[in-house]
């Protein structure tokens, strides 16, 4: 789950067994998930699912009977659990920051990088195989731009996200700062900015590319090929992100 290149930071101890249930969870929540984005209808699953594997209660303080409501525990499972698609994401976004605003943008855009991670994977592979088979000494140069803008949109996202959970982790320790709670909105929320553009640019170029006549957008499997996935995950707030974060640089 955490050895590959588009997979690099590595758990901490304390979290590795409850992300690993994470990860089962997500292995079995995949096919169901592809075939109800491919046959149009909602996935009514994932909540029993997460329950089988012990993590439905992942964003709720120990000492409020939950498995652990840490920044870094939720960003590292909500990336996994992107891999899984915008729906999932977006449903997860929701059940760990119902009563936490900043931990629900924080999942979003964390999500964002499993969605970025997953698709990356795919089209490379899928590029890679296409490319065999014709002989090619080298990929397309379309191709090559959009692999390596994805792959450096995927590494921008990380970086952000992760500083913005640490923040948000000093936040929680510190709950009645104004400053902390200040600089972590807004560092959240350029997080939660620059996943969403990172993922609309990398789906507007894999509609518009194709090799060996198929477009790279039908390489992806079904549960990232949802029309309007990125508002459904928090295109609805790009206008609102844009706001508080100009606001920040102009008048704090």
């Amino acid at each position: 789950m955490f050895s590959t290149r588009l997979n690099p930071t590595k758990p901490p101890a304390a979290h590795r067994a409850i992300l690993e249930r994470v990860g089962a969870a997500c292995r079995e929540l995949r096919p169901v998930e592809d075939e109800c984005c491919a046959t149009g209808r909602m996935n009514t699953q994932a909540e029993s699912i997460f329950q089988k594997y012990g993590v439905m209660t992942l964003g709720t303080p120990v000492e409020h009977g939950g498995i652990g409501a840490d920044a870094l525990l939720v960003v590292m499972a909500a990336e996994r659990i992107g891999r899984e698609g915008v729906r999932l994401v977006r449903w997860f976004g929701e059940h760990v920051g119902s009563h936490d605003p900043l931990q629900r943008f924080l999942c979003l855009a964390a999500g964002g990088i499993g969605v970025i991670a997953d698709c990356l994977e795919t089209t490379a592979s899928f590029c890679a195989e296409q490319i065999k088979s014709v002989a090619a000494d080298e990929p397309p140069s379309a191709i090559e731009h959009h692999v390596t803008l994805t792959a450096c949109d995927l590494e921008a996202t990380r970086a952000i996200t992760y500083a913005a959970a640490e923040l948000k982790s000093e936040l929680d320790r510190h709950p009645h700062s104004s400053h902390l709670q200040l600089e972590a909105g807004t560092l959240i929320s350029e997080a939660l900015h620059v996943s969403l553009g990172a993922m609309s640019r990398m789906f507007d170029r894999a509609k518009s590319l194709a090799i060996a006549g198929t477009p790279l957008v039908d390489s992806l499997p079904p549960r990232h090929r949802l029309q309007g996935g990125v508002q459904l995950l928090g295109g609805d707030l790009a206008e609102s992100l844009t706001k508080q974060i100009a606001r920040f640089y102009l008048f704090e």
